[in-house]
C-alpha cells in the first residue's frame, strides 16, 4: 500500500515538473512573440535595438521550441568614410542609414592615429553589440548543419584616395599595441576582445612560434615563407575599403572562412600558450588583401571570431556566409 502511494507521489511530482516546464516554455514563447511582433522599433535602428534582437535570437532556442529562424536581426551595417581631402568616399547614403564622414585632417601622422582609433573603437562597439561572444547568433537553419560559418558585417569603412596614398598601411603589431593601451570597463581593448590577453607582445610570441612551425612543415603563403611580424600589415589601398566582421562557426571551421577571404595559408589554430590567456589561433590575409586575424575558441559548441578587419568584397563575403545586417538571414 505504501509502495503504491510512493509510486503515485512520484508520478504526481513528475507531472507537476512537466506542467511547470510546459508553462515556462509557453510563457517564453509568448514573450518572444511579443517582442518580435508587438514591440515597435524606432525608425533609426540603434545599437541597443540591434543588441536586443541578437539576445532574442540567442535565447529563442528553448528546448523543443526553436524560434531563432523567425527572429530578424534589427541591425544596420554602419558606413564610414575616412577622408583626408574632405571629399566623399563613394558610399551611398540614405535617410535611415547615412554615411558617417570622418575628416582625418592633412597631417599624415595624426591621420594614421585617427584611423587606428576608429578601427579600435568600432571593433569594441561591434563586440559589445553582438554579445561579446556569449550569444549564439546563428540562425536555426545553420545550426542544423554539421559544418558551417556565419559572419556579420558590423561596419564598412572606405578611405578616400588621399588617405590611401598618404597612410598606405598600418602594421599589425602596431595596431595590437594600440589596442593594449586603450581601455574599456577597466580592461584594455585587447583583453576585452581576447579575454586573458593583456600584453600585445604575446601576439608576437604566438606568431613567431607558428612562423617557425610553418617553416619546418614547408607551409607557404603566396609561394613564400611567412614574413616577419613587423612586415605584417593592414593594407589601406583596398579598392572597396574594409569591413569589421564578427563571425561564428559550428564546428571549428571558421578558418575556412578566413581562407576564402584571401588567406594564403592557415598557419595555426586553437594554440594555447602559458600566460597567453585565450587559446589563440592566427591566420594571415595575404597578397593584395592585406590584414590579419587572431581568434579564440569561446565555447565547445561553437568558435567565436571577435570583430576583426577584413578587405571588403561583398560577392565573396556572401558566398562565404558573411552578410551585411540588412540582408543577414
Amino acid at each position: 500500500m505504501n509502495k503504491d502511494k510512493k509510486t503515485n507521489n512520484k508520478k504526481a511530482d513528475v507531472s507537476i515538473e512537466f506542467i511547470i516546464e510546459v508553462v515556462i516554455l509557453v510563457i517564453s514563447f509568448v514573450v518572444i512573440l511579443y517582442f518580435i511582433f508587438l514591440v515597435p522599433y524606432t525608425g533609426v535602428i540603434d545599437k541597443e535595438t540591434c543588441h536586443q534582437s541578437i539576445v532574442y535570437r540567442s535565447t529563442a532556442k528553448i528546448k523543443a521550441i526553436d524560434l531563432s529562424e523567425t527572429i530578424p536581426l534589427k541591425c544596420q551595417t554602419e558606413k564610414i568614410c575616412l577622408t583626408m581631402s574632405g571629399d566623399d568616399c563613394g558610399l551611398a547614403s540614405t535617410k535611415k542609414n547615412p554615411v558617417n564622414k570622418i575628416n582625418l585632417g592633412k597631417d599624415k601622422v595624426k591621420a594614421k592615429e585617427k584611423i587606428k582609433e576608429v578601427f579600435a573603437d568600432k571593433m569594441i562597439e561591434c563586440h559589445s553589440m553582438i554579445g561579446e561572444g556569449q550569444l549564439n547568433f546563428l540562425p536555426s537553419h545553420i545550426l542544423k548543419l554539421d559544418d558551417t560559418k556565419y559572419g556579420l558585417i558590423c561596419i564598412r569603412l572606405v578611405f578616400d584616395k588621399e588617405a590611401k596614398e598618404q597612410v598606405e598601411s598600418i602594421g599589425v603589431g602596431e595596431f595590437y599595441s594600440y589596442l593594449e593601451k586603450k581601455t574599456v570597463n577597466d580592461k584594455s581593448y585587447l583583453d576585452y576582445l581576447y579575454p586573458g590577453v593583456k600584453d600585445s607582445k604575446k601576439f608576437l610570441l604566438v606568431y613567431n612560434y607558428i612562423k617557425d612551425k610553418s617553416k619546418e612543415e614547408g607551409i607557404l603563403v603566396d609561394g613564400k615563407e611567412l614574413p616577419d611580424f613587423k612586415e605584417w600589415k593592414i593594407d589601406l589601398s583596398q579598392e572597396n575599403g574594409h569591413a569589421i566582421i564578427a563571425s561564428i562557426s559550428t564546428k571549428s571551421q571558421g578558418w575556412e572562412l578566413l581562407r576564402g577571404l584571401g588567406v594564403g595559408g592557415l598557419v595555426g589554430g586553437g594554440l594555447l600558450f602559458t600566460g597567453i590567456g585565450s587559446p589563440l589561433g592566427v591566420a594571415l590575409i595575404s597578397g593584395s588583401a592585406g590584414g590579419a586575424v587572431f581568434w579564440y575558441n569561446f565555447d565547445e559548441k561553437y568558435d567565436y571570431f571577435p570583430p576583426a578587419i577584413y578587405p571588403y568584397n561583398i560577392t565573396k563575403l556572401k558566398e562565404l556566409g558573411v552578410y551585411s545586417f540588412e540582408i543577414a538571414p
